[in-house]
């Protein structure tokens, strides 16, 4: 048996990186829709299987340029779907202060050590990849993100990624870089 899931997001970006990380929770991508106010007729699908005060919910996201995520999954995996998609697992707020934690001078030669095993070959600088070894220790760092793996904070990263340091290029490219820097961190 599968189930229909649907949650609403304010940011399209924020709802795209969310249907991204579902991914590992589907049988196939076609499981997962991101719909904006481009794709009203598929919200009208939809509209049937929702409670009224959703439905006016998910038109006010739509009107106001968010997007809504439908996920359609196995029993097995909808609890799990749901609480991510309701954002008790994925809660994960990240603070939008950039300062360097105190300690992050003495693992940086680490992470130099690391860039040169990974990605010296890249065309980039330490520098360039800097942000991303920063971003991880400082999560590792903070007391609020403790109680949380990486692949609950991965998604949240990468949202803070994709706002705070798009110009760098796509979290793709740094996120092992900064789950590195969050990992020796978390080590110490």
């Amino acid at each position: 048996m599968t189930q229909q899931l649907v949650a609403a997001y304010e940011d399209i970006h924020a709802a795209k990186t969310m249907a991204d990380y579902l991914t590992s929770y589907v049988d196939r991508d076609e499981d997962i829709k991101v719909i904006t106010s481009d794709d009203r007729s598929m919200f009208m699908y939809v509209k049937g299987q929702m409670k009224r005060s959703d439905e006016l919910d998910y038109n006010r996201v739509l009107q106001e340029g968010g997007a809504i995520v439908m996920v359609k999954v196995d029993d097995e995996n909808a609890a799990k779907v749901e609480s991510i998609l309701n954002g008790q697992f994925e809660a994960v707020q990240m603070d939008t202060d950039t300062s360097l934690p105190n300690d992050y001078d003495t693992y940086s030669s680490q992470y130099r050590q690391d860039f040169d095993t990974r990605y010296r070959d890249s065309g980039y600088t330490f520098d360039h990849f800097s942000p991303a070894y920063q971003l991880g220790h400082g999560l590792a760092s903070d007391s609020r993100y403790e109680q949380y793996g990486w692949d609950e904070i991965e998604p949240s990263a990468r949202t803070f990624w994709e706002t705070n340091y798009f110009q760098h290029g796509a979290w793709d490219d740094f996120k092992d870089a900064a789950r590195h820097a969050w990992q020796s961190t978390r080590n110490r």
